[in-house]
C-alpha cells in the first residue's frame, strides 16, 4: 500500500513541471507574434587577469551591444531582456 504523502509529493512535482512548461509555451507564443521582439543592451567586459605576483589586474574592453529577446524565458539562444538590463557587466577572469 502506498503511502498518501508520496501521492501528493507526486503530484505537486507534476502540477510544477507542468505549469512550467505550459508558462514556457505561452511565453514563446507570445514572442513569436510579437512584431519585432529583439532588442539591443550596451554591455561592458572587465577582463580580470592574476599576474606572477598573485595580483589581480583589471582590463576594460570598450562597450559592446548583446541582443535580447523581451520575453521572461530565454528563446533562440538569447538572454532574456529583463535579466540583461540588470546585469550589463560581463567578468571575465583569466589564470
Amino acid at each position: 500500500m502506498r503511502r498518501p504523502k508520496f501521492r501528493n509529493l507526486r503530484n505537486v512535482l507534476l502540477a510544477t513541471a507542468l505549469a512550467a512548461v505550459v508558462s514556457y509555451g505561452a511565453d514563446a507564443l507570445v514572442l513569436h507574434y510579437r512584431g519585432d521582439p529583439h532588442a539591443d543592451v550596451r554591455v561592458d567586459k572587465v577582463y580580470a587577469m592574476t599576474n606572477r605576483y598573485n595580483v589581480v589586474e583589471y582590463s576594460v574592453s570598450p562597450p559592446g551591444i548583446q541582443r535580447c529577446m523581451q520575453s521572461l524565458f530565454p528563446h533562440g539562444g538569447f538572454p532574456p531582456c529583463w535579466y540583461l538590463n540588470r546585469h550589463t557587466m560581463n567578468f571575465i577572469r583569466f589564470g
